[in-house]
C-alpha cells in the first residue's frame, strides 16, 4: 500500500540492547586505536620525523656545525626506520592475507578506508624522508641503528616476547619471526644499499 502524503515515514526502532552493543563496539574500536597509537613504533617514528623536519627551521641558519651533523645523521637513521616500517607493515598482507581485514575490523573501519589510512600513515612519510637533503650518505651504520631501535621497541612493547598481537592482531610466532626478519633486513641492508651514494662507499660503515 502506498504511503499517504501526510503520513510520516516508518523508522525502524532500535532496541536498548542494540544501542548498548553499538556503544560497546565503538568504545572497543576507540580503545584499540588509542592503545595502538600510544605504543606503536610508527607513532614514535612520526614524532622523530616531525622533530628533525621542524628543528632546522626553529634554529635557523646560525646552528652550530655539530648540531647540523647530528641532525643529518638523525635524518639518515629515521629514513631507514621509516622505509623499514612501510616495508614490514605491508609485507604482513602477503604473509597473512587476513591481517589487514582483521586490523580494519578491530579499528571499526571498512577495508578501503583502512587502505587509505595505511597510505597516509605508512607510505606518505616515505615520500617525505626520501626528499630530505641528507648531509651525510645513508650508510650501514644508520640502518643498523634504526634496526636496533626498532628491536628495542619491540622487546619493550611485547615484554620481551616480540609478539605484537595486542598492538596489531594475533599472528603465529613463526609469522612474527618472519616479519621481524623483514624489518631488520629492510632497515639494515635494503635502504642503505639502495640509497644513491658513491659506489665506493657501498659497504662503508
Amino acid at each position: 500500500m502506498r504511503q499517504g502524503l501526510g503520513t510520516a515515514p516508518h523508522i525502524p526502532s532500535v532496541s536498548k540492547e542494540e544501542r548498548t552493543l553499538h556503544t560497546e563496539r565503538a568504545r572497543g574500536h576507540r580503545a584499540y586505536f588509542l592503545y595502538a597509537l600510544k605504543y606503536g613504533f610508527t607513532t614514535y617514528n612520526a614524532l622523530a620525523v616531525t622533530a628533525v623536519a621542524v628543528l632546522p627551521h626553529l634554529i635557523g641558519a646560525d646552528s652550530p656545525p655539530q648540531l647540523d651533523s647530528l641532525l643529518a645523521h638523525a635524518r639518515a637513521t629515521i629514513t631507514c626506520a621509516t622505509l623499514g616500517i612501510a616495508c614490514v607493515f605491508n609485507a604482513a598482507l602477503f604473509i597473512d592475507r587476513t591481517s589487514f581485514p582483521r586490523i580494519a575490523a578491530r579499528l571499526g573501519l571498512t577495508l578501503p578506508v583502512f587502505h587509505l589510512a595505511n597510505l597516509v600513515v605508512h607510505v606518505l612519510p616515505c615520500m617525505l624522508v626520501v626528499t630530505w637533503s641528507v648531509a651525510v650518505p645513508i650508510k650501514l651504520a644508520h640502518g643498523a641503528l634504526a634496526a636496533v631501535l626498532h628491536l628495542r621497541w619491540g622487546a619493550w612493547a611485547s615484554s620481551g616476547s616480540m609478539l605484537l598481537d595486542e598492538i596489531y592482531v594475533p599472528l603465529p610466532r613463526a609469522t612474527w619471526a618472519r616479519l621481524w626478519t623483514i624489518a631488520v633486513a629492510a632497515e639494515c641492508l635494503l635502504v642503505p644499499l639502495a640509497w644513491p651514494w658513491p659506489p665506493a662507499d657501498y659497504m662503508t660503515l
